[in-house]
């Protein structure tokens, strides 16, 4: 069927393109023959219109009084003739027709001037309907009287005017408008000289013979020398002054009559030649149509006739082969009686099929008893696999309870330890056993640490927190405490007056204890790692007053005033680890940026892979559990930075309490020592601005070495090397001991701390 379609598709689009012609011919023939109709009611109402503007321009023109206007039926019976043809002309010619009034309106203003140009128009319009039917006759309908139908048409408007002027000029006074009349009276006669004379060279001999025997006659002779004397003067003579108005318009007027007859024949015979084309143009597309449904007739027939032909063998082997499919073992063959063609190819195709479809289906019941042992074995091992599954997430939980309670026990531990070494750090003398205690005490910080990012990454929900907002500076100085080399930590002063919100205070140390490890562990020998933080007022620009320290050295760190986070209106504050080392290569930089981005991924080694990045994997998940937002960078300097965002919804303004303190720190020198628990130690001799605060640095097991100063340009000054101060335990015990308990404040201080004020809650 499918080629039955396709040929009798192609016999239709073969036949459409001269079916379609042949409709546009038609249709365009059909709107030519409506044309030619409508010409001749144009016409025919630019006949009544021109005697009416005759008419006009003789009563505008003569003295009031002296001529009968036209009567009420006449303008009647030209109206109606007008409401018959508006509604069929097109916008422009309806527009012209809506001057009609006007011009009628114009007679009384006695201009018989304006009166005739008025009228002029309509009459115009009127006839480009007339036009258009003869530029548009194709070329297989043209006959040279249509052709000079326009001409003779223009012959005879000019000689509606010409009689219509001269009668108005005989009429009127003598002078200006007179001879006014009378121009126009000589160049519309010219004008008509010159279309008769186009209409006998468009025409042929049929058209000149029918104009030369129509338009004849002694009234004919008569009336063209009236015209002839009365345009030979630009005005009138007294004997031409004494024919009768009445006499001249009747004899000019028989003369224009005949030639509107002869131009009403010509039209008439214009409209029957264009139907007689009409009716050719229908007969073609009904002999193409019936030309193309006689050849789809056929194409179908033999289409069909083709596709039984093939069919039926097809019939034959499709029911044989559904037989034989059903029931490959118990049905014979497919036998098949016809040619030796392709049909009995396929018909040996399917029994070799069949043949094989039997020897497979005694080998499929053969082989049933096995694949119903299969499936036994199979549901049992599906079995046993969910006992697993089941057993192994039992397991998993007990390890996990098991896991979270010995991490608790261990931070209990590492708790208690802390408190049993604070004890003995406050009555020990020996500055040799203090430093010894102070190195556990730093041990056992660090053992905490790791217990609670144990319990991190075991998923366990964080302990309840701190009852009010801490500085941001002991949360630094915690962090210190908590990193392994804490002795190379530098932190840049004055650290921001912000207060961080007890929920997040303890995890924001161990993120940046994470980093100070990573960075104090990548860093060359001798080299500082530097802690600072900056406030900043937006995304894009860091807040005035806080020293970026990417640009040391460009002014007194310590005299930059501490204006408080929230009155500055900032909307975080960026603490940054940054370091001396080799630095990262971009590619696992960009791979670490995006662990610390998205911790969601499994951890280091989850894969059997070495867990090299577990630092990483963990700030992660502490920055990722309060919003914190973190990244590393390459420096300009060398080494790499790591950035911690703090948002402003963790952040408060700081209290009475802590102004004090906030301010010593800003301003730096001892006041500052004093506030932070930490030993100053003043510049060196060659002078420069102290930009950081010093931390101490434990060496060996009892000896404190004064760690260098950075002078104006980031490093140490002339004496940066100085020789050991051997210190009492006292003296020991304020430098060291007063950082380690201003450092394990940070963690503890809100245990005995009373409930807070409402405004230190606020972020």
């Amino acid at each position: 069927m499918v080629g039955v379609v396709i040929g009798s598709a192609a016999v239709l689009a073969a036949g459409t393109p001269a079916l379609v012609a042949a409709g546009e011919r038609l249709s365009d023939t059909q709107q030519l023959v409506e044309d030619a109709e409508l010409a001749q009611q144009a016409v025919s109402l630019a006949h009544v219109l021109a005697d009416e503007r005759a008419t006009m321009t003789t009563l505008a023109a003569a003295p009031a009084g002296t001529v009968e206007p036209p009567s009420d039926g006449d303008l009647a019976r030209a109206d109606r003739r007008v409401a018959e043809l508006r509604p069929l002309l097109p916008g422009q010619e309806r527009e012209l027709l809506d001057e009609l009034p006007a011009a009628r309106a114009a007679a009384a203003d006695g201009d018989p001037l304006a009166v005739h140009a008025a009228y002029t128009r309509i009459i115009d319009g009127l006839g480009s309907t007339g036009r258009t039917v003869a530029r548009e006759r194709p070329d297989r309908g043209a006959a040279p009287s249509s052709d000079a139908l326009p001409d003779l048409a223009r012959a005879v408007e000019a000689s509606a005017a010409t009689r219509g002027l001269l009668t108005a000029a005989l009429v009127g006074e003598p002078g200006e408008q007179e001879r006014r009349l009378l121009d126009l009276a000589r160049r519309s006669h010219a004008r008509e000289g010159a279309a008769v004379a186009d209409f006998a060279a468009t025409a042929g001999e049929d058209g000149r013979t029918a104009y030369g025997s129509t338009v004849t006659g002694p009234g004919v002779t008569a009336a063209e020398e009236r015209v002839e004397e009365l345009t030979a003067l630009p005005f009138l003579t007294e004997e031409s002054r004494a024919v009768s108005s009445a006499e001249l318009a009747a004899e000019l007027g028989a003369r224009t009559e005949l030639q509107r007859g002869l131009l009403s024949n010509f039209g008439a015979e214009q409209t029957r030649s264009l139907t007689l084309l009409r009716e050719d143009d229908l007969t073609s597309i009904q002999v193409h149509a019936a030309v193309t449904g006689g050849a789809l007739l056929v194409a179908l027939a033999a289409g069909i006739w083709a596709a039984r032909s093939v069919t039926h063998p097809l019939a034959v082997v499709r029911r044989g082969a559904r037989r034989v499919a059903d029931a490959p073992s118990a049905e014979p063959a497919v036998r098949y009686s016809g040619r030796n063609d392709e049909f009995a190819d396929v018909v040996a195709a399917v029994n070799k099929l069949h043949s094989r479809a039997v020897e497979l289906h005694r080998y499929q019941t053969g082989e049933s008893d096995d694949h119903e042992a299969l499936r036994s074995e199979l549901a049992e091992v599906r079995g046993e696999q969910r006992e697993l599954i089941d057993k192994l997430a039992a397991q998993t939980r007990v390890m996990h309870a098991n896991l979270t309670h010995h991490a608790r026990m261990a931070l209990d531990l590492a708790g208690d330890q802390l408190d049993i070494i604070g004890g003995l750090e406050e009555h020990e003398t020996d500055p040799d056993e203090l430093a010894t205690l102070f190195a556990l005490d730093h041990l056992a910080a660090r053992m905490r640490r790791h217990s609670e990012n144990l319990l991190l990454l075991a998923g366990v929900e964080p302990d309840a927190p701190f009852p009010r907002p801490l500085p941001l500076v002991q949360v630094a100085l915690a962090a210190v405490s908590e990193s392994e080399r804490y002795e190379l930590v530098d932190v840049e002063q004055p650290v921001p007056a912000v207060l961080v919100s007890p929920v997040a205070a303890r995890d924001l140390g161990h993120l940046l204890a994470e980093f100070l490890d990573n960075a104090s562990a990548f860093s060359p020998p001798g080299a500082r790692v530097l802690l600072s933080a900056v406030v900043r007022e937006d995304t894009s620009a860091p807040v005035a007053g806080a020293v970026d320290p990417a640009a040391p050295g460009e002014g007194d760190a310590s005299a930059a005033p501490v204006v408080p986070a929230q009155r500055r209106g900032c909307r975080s504050v960026i603490v940054r680890v940054q370091d001396d080392g080799p630095g990262v290569p971009d590619e696992r930089l960009t791979a670490l940026n995006t662990q610390l981005a998205d911790p969601s991924g499994p951890p280091p080694g989850a894969r059997g892979e070495p867990a090299a990045a577990m630092g990483i994997y963990t700030a992660a998940r502490l920055a990722a559990r309060h919003g914190l937002r973190a990244r590393l960078r390459h420096r300009a300097e060398g080494g790499t930075c790591a950035e911690v965002e703090i948002p402003g919804s963790l952040l408060s303004e700081e209290d009475s309490s802590e102004a004090e303190m906030f301010a010593a720190l800003a301003a730096g020198g001892p006041a500052a020592g004093a506030a932070a628990g930490v030993p100053y130690v003043p510049a060196p001799a060659g002078g420069g601005d102290q930009d950081t605060m010093v931390l101490p640095t434990v060496r060996g097991t009892a000896r404190l070495g004064e760690r260098p100063v950075r002078g104006v340009d980031g490093r140490g000054g002339a004496g940066d090397e100085q020789a050991p101060d051997v210190v009492g335990a006292e003296e020991l015990r304020r430098r060291l001991g007063g950082f380690q308990r201003e450092a394990r404040r940070g963690q503890h201080e809100g245990e005995s701390a009373g409930p807070p004020a409402e405004e230190e809650m606020q972020s």
